[in-house]
This record gives structure tokens, C-alpha cells and sequence, in this order.
């Protein structure tokens, strides 16, 4: 899986150490773990680099003959920037790491996985790709982008035993959070505690989502029990997304 050094990745990864997978590799850039997961491989991969993934999975089927589950959850968040001051190099970075990345380890591991006739690929997308927010378009278009490919992607890996669907979270308690938050009050200046302590607030659940509820929601997809569900969005927003007017 991508992005499994810190956040919901690293989440996901753990779980799927507990549900017993018998090898589970963190693809990264700078694959320095928030801590240390007995199990975890890490490896230092640049996701939005085709090369480095075609070379890094061809290294993994080498190793271990197959790869049963693929989770794409690797990306950046973009500093906040009105459209009309957004630079080049920030659309060009954040595409090709949130979207690239998806693409680049969807194609070089659903090859294999269409050869063994089964897999389970999990992307993750994001609310934003359904309401967006102001500043973060670029963000919010990488992670639309996300959502559809993935769609697709089920449609023609469904004839070969390979179930593909994308996880859809809201405000999740994260580090990356705190520093979207932290970008916020750069731009609005306001105090950035104060914005996600009323962002709690104002959670249906009163609480924000955590890498374990991510971690519950990979672990079903990934499993035979979702033997029914091909290019599903699944909501991982606590009722964030629906409940916004």
C-alpha cells in the first residue's frame, strides 16, 4: 500500500498486519514511520514516478509471486490558494502524486492481478471531490479524479476476479489535518486550534473520523465479504458530507 508511514495509511497497514496478511509493504517517498509496526516493510518509492513503481512492484511479485491487495492512499495536501493565485508547480505536484500515483500503482499492479485472476485494489478519495472546499481546488479536482478512475478501473477489472472501490473520507484526526487547518488560519487568520476545535463541534457524531475507522472500512473491502462491490464510494465522513448545507 501507498502512504503508509503516517495518517489513515499507516492505520490500514497495521490492521492489515492484525488480519494476519503475511506480507505488508508501505510505499513512500519518505517512508519514516509515526511509529513502528512489527510486519510493516517500508520502501522508498516515488508513487508519481511510473518508473520507480513499475521497477519497486516488479521487486514485490519477484519476492512473493503475487500481490492480493493494492490500497492507494498516498497524496498531498495542497496549500490554500484561491484558483486565480495558484501556481504552476502546485498543480503540476499535487496531480501527479494524488492522482499519478493512483494510476501508476492501479496499472503496474492490476497487470499482475489480472494474470492471477483475483485482487482487491481500495483507493482513497476524498469529501472534497464531492463539496469542495475554497483554496483547496486543485486538491479537490485531484482527488475527483480519483473517485472516477476508480470507477473505470472496476468496470475493467471486474471480467478478471478484481474488486476495485474507493474509500471516501471526511475530516479525519491526522496530522495532515491539523496542517490543512494550519494553512486555513494562514489565509484567514484565524487561531487554527479554534477552527478544528468547531470543525469537531460541528461533526454530526461529535468527533472526527480516525485512522482505525479507516483501517475497519479497508479491512471489508479488502476482504471476501465484499464479494458484491465493484467502483462503491464508500462515505467515511460520519455524515459530514450529506449533512453540510
Amino acid at each position: 500500500m501507498t502512504g503508509a508511514a503516517t495518517g489513515l495509511g499507516l492505520g490500514i497497514a497495521e490492521r492489515f498486519v492484525a488480519d494476519g496478511c503475511v506480507e505488508v509493504h508501505g510505499l513512500d517517498i519518505t517512508p519514516t514511520p509515526d511509529r513502528v509496526v512489527p510486519g510493516l516493510q517500508h520502501r522508498t518509492v516515488d508513487v508519481g514516478d511510473a518508473q520507480e513503481v513499475d521497477d519497486c512492484v516488479e521487486a514485490i511479485l519477484t519476492a512473493a509471486g503475487r500481490i492480493d491487495i493494492l490500497v492507494c492512499n498516498a497524496a498531498i495536501m495542497q496549500d490554500r490558494h484561491e484558483v486565480l493565485q495558484t501556481p504552476d508547480e502546485l498543480v503540476e505536484r499535487v496531480l501527479r502524486v494524488n492522482f499519478g500515483g493512483v494510476f501508476n500503482l492501479c496499472r503496474a499492479v492490476g497487470r499482475a492481478m489480472k494474470d492471477a485472476g483475483s485482487g482487491r485494489v481500495v483507493t482513497v478519495s476524498s469529501q472534497v471531490a464531492e463539496t469542495p472546499w475554497p483554496g483547496m481546488a486543485v486538491y479537490a479536482a485531484s482527488k475527483a479524479a480519483v473517485t472516477t478512475f476508480t470507477r473505470a478501473f472496476a468496470l475493467e477489472m471486474a471480467p478478471y476476479g478484481v474488486y476495485v472501490n474507493t474509500i471516501l473520507p471526511g475530516t479525519m484526526d491526522t496530522n495532515q489535518m491539523r496542517d490543512s487547518f494550519a494553512g486555513l488560519g494562514r489565509m484567514t487568520g484565524a487561531d487554527p486550534e479554534s477552527l478544528i476545535a468547531a470543525k469537531r463541534t460541528s461533526m454530526p457524531l461529535g468527533r472526527m473520523g480516525t485512522p482505525q475507522d479507516a483501517a475497519n472500512l479497508a479491512s471489508w473491502l479488502a476482504s471476501d465479504q465484499a464479494s458484491f462491490s465493484i467502483g462503491g464510494v464508500f462515505d467515511l465522513t460520519g455524515g459530514e458530507l450529506w449533512s453540510r448545507s
